[in-house]
């Protein structure tokens, strides 16, 4: 949803030319160290409070902060992040590839130049998955693609994540054999789910997790302003009051977007400190968040008693990527 801020002193290394404030991800993660100026970590926050207030019970006292200060305790837990990140980051370049610590973060710089630079083909991923035919990862599309296109590559990925999830597919399945293969087949990298989640890092993953928060990524990317035009259920809403939103209009296209105005509506610098994560109330005045909570803690239930797709998928396709009537190929415009 909101728009990570990767900027570093990679002007030099990357291109002279193009400003580092450019550098950003879809939905504001704090990724990277070092030389890396980080965002705000709202996906992550958004992914605890619902791991929190869902039927999984995270110990309230949990915050990002504290995983990210001591990175081994919780590899478990670490691997929600690990995966509500995974959309922004498909190749783990914003992590070290360690043995034993899953939440081992690195400079950035490679994720930068990929971003930047990786270009549209595969096996690249996370060029493309900002600017190109991975769009949908976060709930985008590109030029003018069909709302229906869009809304079904999204359920085509949550279906087989949240299978992950559950346990009803293996992560050693092989990408060949599943319905995505044609987006991610680079049998030089990964071979299976398991692999393409986690890149081959030697650390060992919590895969199940790790899917699950990348069906959270889109989830809340969707309810983000520069993401989707939706229909606005309460637009009289008062001072304290959550904004609510319906109907999907249009899957926007990150490439000649308002890049300031993305970063906006993604909240990448906005003050979380009046966040608290037990209390969802806490979201409310962030625009987008306290839907994108919400429908991460219903998903959170679903997978908590291991409900199956069959139930899940009218949920989503009904509600959550619910199209309008008068949705129209995805565009840059962002609609307020």
């Amino acid at each position: 949803m909101e728009s990570n801020k990767i900027e570093s002193n990679v002007s030099q290394d990357v291109n002279e030319e193009n400003s580092v404030d450019d550098l950003k991800s879809h939905m504001a993660i704090e990724g990277g160290s070092g030389l890396t100026d980080t965002g705000k970590p709202v996906h992550e926050m958004i992914t605890l409070s619902a791991l929190i207030n869902s039927n999984y019970k995270l110990n309230p006292t949990t915050t990002y902060r504290s995983l990210r200060d001591q990175p081994g305790a919780h590899p478990e837990i670490n691997d929600f992040l690990r995966g509500v990140m995974w959309n922004d980051d498909p190749e783990c370049e914003l992590f070290k590839n360690t043995h034993g610590n899953n939440l081992d973060y690195s400079t950035g710089l490679t994720w930068a130049a990929k971003y930047k630079f990786g270009g549209f083909q595969k096996p690249e991923l996370i060029h493309r998955s900002h600017f190109g035919d991975l769009q949908w990862l976060h709930a985008m599309a590109l030029g003018m693609d069909k709302p229906e296109m869009t809304k079904s590559r999204v359920l085509k990925w949550m279906e087989l994540m949240y299978d992950v999830a559950i346990g009803a597919t293996s992560p050693d399945t092989p990408i060949s054999s599943t319905p995505v293969s044609g987006s991610f087949d680079d049998p030089s990298h990964y071979t299976t789910i398991g692999e393409l989640l986690t890149h081959r890092h030697q650390s060992p993953a919590v895969v199940a997790h790790r899917a699950l928060g990348s069906c959270f990524h889109v989830i809340q990317d969707s309810y983000a302003i520069g993401h989707t035009w939706r229909e606005r259920l309460n637009p009289n809403s008062g001072a304290g009051e959550a904004d609510r939103w319906g109907a999907i209009r249009n899957f926007h296209s990150y490439g000649g977007q308002n890049t300031d105005q993305h970063k906006h509506f993604d909240h990448g610098e906005d003050d979380l400190g009046q966040v608290t994560l037990n209390n969802p109330d806490s979201w409310n005045g962030l625009l987008g968040c306290r839907d994108g909570l919400d429908n991460c803690v219903i998903l959170a239930d679903y997978w908590h008693r291991k409900a199956s797709w069959d139930e899940v998928r009218p949920w989503l396709e009904n509600k959550v990527f619910e199209l309008s009537p008068h949705a129209t190929p995805s565009n840059p415009d962002i609609e307020t």
